[in-house]
């Protein structure tokens, strides 16, 4: 038997969800259903109980900065937040880029790609979608993730406190539409190395992110 999205959600994220008018429950639980199928016959990633796991990790109250991500990673190594690579020791190569521009900032490297550690500061990492086929990139690009994630940052956007929007990449600039100008909004080219030379590189990202937080009297992330 499918499970309902309120059990799989924490209730802070699941009741501004279901408040939200463009958001329709009854359309996404109809996919949710499907995509539950789809792990019982698919090899799909991250696990199941992972799917929602950014939003346990970072609280609504607690969010102060949504940094995206594109698909999970389709070789297994996805955790459920966007980027991170707890689950292996080997980097993802757009992980390893971030971390080259950390190092970059701060001069110290990082080795450790479980980011647990951003999230429980209040950093969400969001991918655009937040499910994958094994070996299949971009197999569920045209779901009802969309709507979702469109959900999302509608929800993170009404926030009392600014919120810091990070877009890597034109697949996450698209969302600059749904952000108000009381938030911040850091656009950035992604750290793919297929791209990351093409800007990404010493764009000062972590410290602009930090910039933000101070202006607007919260705590700065340590990335480090």
């Amino acid at each position: 038997m499918s499970k309902k999205l309120c059990e799989c959600m924490p209730s802070d994220w699941y009741e501004k969800l279901v408040k939200l008018e463009s958001f329709n429950l009854e359309e996404f639980q109809n996919f949710f259903d499907v995509l539950q199928q789809d792990y019982q016959k698919e090899t799909i990633y991250p696990s199941f109980n992972d799917i929602f796991k950014a939003f346990y990790h970072t609280s609504y109250k607690q969010i102060k900065v949504v940094i995206f991500g594109q698909d999970p990673y389709h070789d297994g190594s996805a955790d459920g937040l966007a980027f991170s690579n707890s689950s292996t020791k080997k980097l993802s190569p757009s992980l390893r880029n971030l971390f080259k521009e950390l190092e970059f900032e701060y001069h110290q490297k990082r080795i450790d790609g479980n980011l647990e550690d951003w999230a429980k500061q209040g950093v969400l990492l969001l991918n655009a979608v937040l499910t994958v086929k094994k070996g299949q990139p971009n197999s569920y690009k045209n779901s009802k993730w969309v709507n979702f994630i469109d959900a999302i940052v509608r929800i993170c956007d009404q926030k009392e406190e600014p919120v810091v929007f990070v877009l890597f990449g034109n697949s996450a600039i698209k969302y600059e539409k749904l952000i108000s100008d009381k938030n911040y909004i850091l656009k950035f080219t992604h750290p793919s190395p297929l791209s990351a030379y093409r800007g990404f590189f010493n764009c000062n990202c972590f410290k602009k992110i930090n910039h933000a937080l101070r202006i607007s009297n919260q705590k700065e992330i340590d990335f480090i």
